[in-house]
């Protein structure tokens, strides 16, 4: 067919529409209406689906989170889609510890972002591990609604600096475990374990953190702090595969927290190398866990097998890199769940009888003292 002029006009026009949607797609202000249509979107799949809800569709929404990740991973990383996702899921958790009367016998749990987690009962509100204001500025707020504010270990992913300062105005303790430490001047400052250094509360004392309301637990001692008993379990940082010195020195410890009748344990970073607690004569209702893979899942429940609900942690840690879309996300996660249990996969395939419960930004659990 040969072209007239008619049909050279029309073409001309045609890639000029074109040309013009894709102008306007990149500006700004649509970017920003696209991305919030996404956050608000994947928000209400995660609000119709909590934990608990049907396999079917818990697994569908777990796996939409992933993609939604994995299509928007930051580039810069207070910025874009999954920032705001974090924002929207932090704020409504927020919004739900403050306004939460947890009656007596029960005690809800808020997940906040990396490891961190909220513990609410009748009398008393802990937090553990709440950082990440490097995404999100608003998890900061989360330190102004604690009475205790626990720390596994002075990581920035675990220990958050305006996390700790929030905390400390609104009258809170903050727990960390008071081990011999140095500071490692080669290696970004990182603090490290050193039997001849000092106090590390004495240390974290001098640094911007709230000094004032710091309190040290000594390694493999226990201590009272409002009504909670905390006992520390000196870790390694990291598996044994794991060969960077200023890591696997670093002071880790996994805390035991005692409250209102319940048990919680936290791991942390933290691994067992060599000799492991007893952990046999504890209840353990939330057993925490940094989630590695299906064979240090199946370490963690040997260890404690009498635990009641576990959480697989540690998953889209953001300042980790594009990397941790690799092994931690829930399609990793729902390789050891089945029917809401911790399924065993590698020696002997089994139903372990313990809830296993791959949770998003901002969701929450209840528990209650008998079951």
């Amino acid at each position: 067919m040969r072209l007239n002029r008619k049909h050279l006009v029309s073409v001309t026009v045609l890639l000029i529409a074109a040309l013009s949607f894709v102008v306007w797609l990149k500006t700004p202000f649509i970017q920003e209406q696209l991305s919030g249509s996404q956050v608000n979107a994947l928000d209400e799949e995660i609000v119709k689906s909590p934990p608990g809800s049907s396999s079917k569709d818990r697994k569908s929404t777990l796996l939409s989170f992933d993609d939604f990740i994995s299509k928007n991973f930051p580039v810069i990383l207070n910025q874009g889609a999954v920032a705001d996702l974090l924002e929207v899921r932090t704020k409504r958790a927020i919004e739900e510890i403050r306004s939460t009367i947890v009656p007596v016998g029960s005690m809800r749990v808020w997940y906040i972002y990396n490891m961190g987690v909220v513990i609410k009962t009748s009398n008393v509100t802990i937090g553990i591990d709440v950082a990440g204001t490097y995404v999100a500025p608003s998890i900061a707020d989360v330190g102004g609604l604690l009475d205790v504010l626990i720390v596994t270990h002075p990581h920035g992913d675990h220990l958050d600096a305006n996390v700790a300062a929030a905390a400390e105005k609104a009258g809170a303790k903050i727990v960390v475990a008071d081990e011999r430490v140095r500071v490692d001047y080669s290696n970004q400052n990182n603090l490290v374990r050193d039997p001849n250094g000092e106090s590390m509360v004495k240390v974290l004392a001098g640094s911007p953190l709230a000094a004032q309301a710091l309190v040290g637990v000594e390694p493999g001692g226990t201590i009272e702090v409002r009504g909670v008993r905390i006992t520390a379990y000196p870790a390694d940082h990291g598996s044994p595969n794991d060969t960077e010195d200023a890591f696997s020195a670093t002071p880790m410890d996994w805390f035991y927290i005692e409250v209102s009748g319940f048990g919680i344990l936290h791991t942390g970073d933290g691994f067992f190398n060599g000799l492991k607690p007893d952990f046999s004569g504890k209840r353990v209702d939330l057993y925490i866990v940094h989630y590695v893979d299906g064979m240090v899942a199946e370490d963690y429940y040997k260890l404690v097998p009498q635990s009641r609900v576990m959480f697989p942690l540690h998953l889209h840690e953001l300042g980790h890199g594009r990397g941790i879309l690799d092994y931690a996300m829930f399609r990793n996660v729902l390789e050891q769940e089945r029917d809401g249990d911790l399924w065993l996969s590698h020696a002997v395939p089994q139903d372990t009888g313990v809830r296993f419960v791959p949770i998003i930004w901002g969701e929450s659990i209840e528990m209650s003292i008998n079951g």
